[in-house]
């Protein structure tokens, strides 16, 4: 398996792809702490750097879409994955190579956002306020959940030898993991009470709350939350708002993701039959 991680890596780095995704991340992790900076200098708010260092959860799913699918798909389309069992390579050794090679990429990408909004956040912003402890337990979740993203898509791309359908379903499965989660957080963002008003003598007055109809209660509302836990796209909303709750229960949900993804990808490459 080490051959097969030292020819990866060798792609890896020789990958314009790679480098491109690295360099998105880097400017992408300049633009929250500027739009900080600017609030702070035009209006006067009070800004912390903290609500920005976990930017890259928002996009680092579909940077590790993009380039798991065509990293991966491109074994299948050279003939690649042919010639490593032809030369004696187990399947489960290159499923693996290409995970970790894949999670690698993954966590750099972060790193690489992480690195951009420290170096400009700190001299505008100053230092964290959060706890040395929440910023490592928030930064050790966050990155779980880019290595889950990466065993999702090279799950994807090592079952589906066409590099273009695998491109096609991560992103439309993202797409539709991003809507899913983004009305979970509406709905549970529904506010229980909302207020009646009426006008008296040219004032607004409330005369009553009234419950909202619309407000998830019991079941339902553990079933919400449950789902804005466990999906990869509602805990990169929370990393991304600085707003965990539970962050050991995401690390976790995150890491059970990670490993059924690619116990159910090697388990169904093991059998594929590869022209």
């Amino acid at each position: 398996m080490s051959k097969l991680l030292s020819a990866n890596f060798l792609r890896l780095r020789h990958s314009r792809l790679f480098w491109a995704g690295m360099l998105l991340m880097f400017l992408f992790g300049l633009l929250p702490v500027l739009s900080l900076y600017n609030m702070h200098v035009r209006y006067g708010y009070d800004t912390v750097l903290d609500s920005t260092l976990f930017s890259y959860t928002i996009l680092i799913g579909l940077v590790t879409a993009i380039f798991t699918s065509l990293f991966v798909g491109t074994d299948y389309s050279d003939g690649t994955i042919r010639n490593k069992l032809i030369v004696g390579h187990t399947r489960i050794a290159i499923y693996l190579a290409n995970l970790v090679t894949t999670g690698v990429a993954a966590l750099l990408f972060c790193l690489s956002c992480l690195v951009s909004t420290l170096a400009l956040g700190l001299p505008l912003l100053g230092a964290p306020v959060a706890g040395l402890q929440t910023l490592c337990l928030l930064l050790f979740g966050s990155l779980l959940l880019a290595v889950a993203f990466a065993a999702i898509f090279t799950m994807v791309g090592m079952v589906c030898s066409n590099k273009a359908a695998v491109a096609v379903i991560c992103l439309v499965a993202l797409m539709l993991l991003m809507i899913g989660s983004s009305w979970v957080v509406a709905m549970l963002a529904e506010p229980e009470f909302y207020e009646n008003y009426t006008l008296t003598d040219g004032e607004m007055e409330v005369i009553e709350n009234v419950r909202n109809p619309r407000y998830p209660t019991g079941v339902w509302r553990d079933v919400l939350e449950f789902l804005n836990d466990f999906l990869p796209t509602g805990q990169s909303m929370q990393y991304g708002q600085m707003q965990v709750a539970h962050p050991w229960l995401l690390a976790l949900w995150s890491f059970l993701i990670a490993l059924g993804a690619t116990l159910a990808g090697a388990l169904v490459f093991r059998r594929k039959d590869i022209q």
